[in-house]
């Protein structure tokens, strides 16, 4: 599944698997009026998006899920790291839970930051405007 809420190319890529927390992170994303998304619910199909579009196209920030179906967040991690195209785009990990080892683990194969999911609307408000911010940081 798919959904793009502009006909531009999307500054944050977004792959969850969980219809709920697709529903709350676009309303975290309204809320703040940042429009400019892509949603997919697998890493396969969004790595294959990435492999299909131009160099000008590539989003640029790319947020998934860790515990993802067939291909979990770690594995679409090191596809992109391994990609020289898509290796510079900044990737941030989404997850229920986090051990230091996974942590260290996503740091070492190149990960921007690792998020753990919240537990309520104001906290994926939060969230989105921190994802925001690594796309188009504040003026000072």
């Amino acid at each position: 599944m798919k959904t793009i809420d502009k006909q531009q190319s999307p500054s944050i890529l977004l792959v969850e698997d969980d219809e709920d927390d697709i529903f709350i992170l676009k309303e975290g994303f309204d809320d703040i009026d940042f429009k400019n998304l892509l949603f997919y619910t697998d890493a396969a199909t969004a790595f294959d998006y990435l492999n299909s579009i131009d160099d000008d196209s590539l989003p640029s920030l790319i947020v998934t899920d860790f515990n993802l179906p067939a291909v979990n967040g770690l594995e679409f991690v090191k596809f992109i790291k391994s990609t020289p195209r898509l290796s510079n785009i900044p990737v941030v990990i989404l997850t229920t839970s986090m051990s230091v080892i996974n942590r260290k683990l996503f740091y070492d194969e190149g990960v921007a930051q690792v998020i753990i999911k919240p537990s309520g609307f104001y906290e994926y408000k939060t969230i989105a405007g921190v994802l925001k911010n690594l796309v188009h940081p504040p003026s000072i």
